[in-house]
């Protein structure tokens, strides 16, 4: 593959579909939105139908903190890490919304929130897609 840099929306949408592709492995149906948005970009249902999930899906090239912007507050009930979405193999991090709200750094120069690698690259997020469980009945 090329080394060229991936634009950014490319990078988002490699994450989504990755992302959507490991839960419907674990019996979820996957929808994913490829627009720019605050609000969440997967949203899960259970086979019966029974249980809807939340995701908001944060893509990045490389293990890099995750840019939260002004407000670590996510509107989402499930928040996934996904880093080398350009890889074979991504490396996902399964976390709640108020997981990264509490693990949020604030920028003391300035608005900005972003969540540390340290903060959720660590054996209790690593690929922990069982905290969201199987969406089979």
């Amino acid at each position: 593959m090329e080394n060229k840099k991936l634009p950014q929306r490319l990078v988002r949408n490699a994450g989504v579909f990755y992302v959507c592709h490991r839960l419907s492995q674990t019996g979820w149906n996957a929808t994913p939105t490829t627009r720019y948005s605050s609000e969440p970009n997967v949203v899960i249902d259970s086979e019966d139908g029974e249980r809807t999930w939340r995701l908001k899906v944060r893509s990045l090239s490389k293990r890099d903190p995750v840019p939260l912007g002004k407000d670590p507050s996510i509107d989402a009930d499930w928040v996934v890490v996904c880093t080398r979405v350009r890889e074979d193999s991504p490396r996902c991090y399964v976390l709640t919304s108020g997981e990264v709200s509490k693990l949020a750094n604030r920028d003391k120069r300035g608005p900005d929130h972003w969540l540390e690698q340290r903060d959720y690259d660590t054996e209790e997020f690593a690929e922990r897609w069982d905290r969201i469980g199987s969406g089979l009945a």
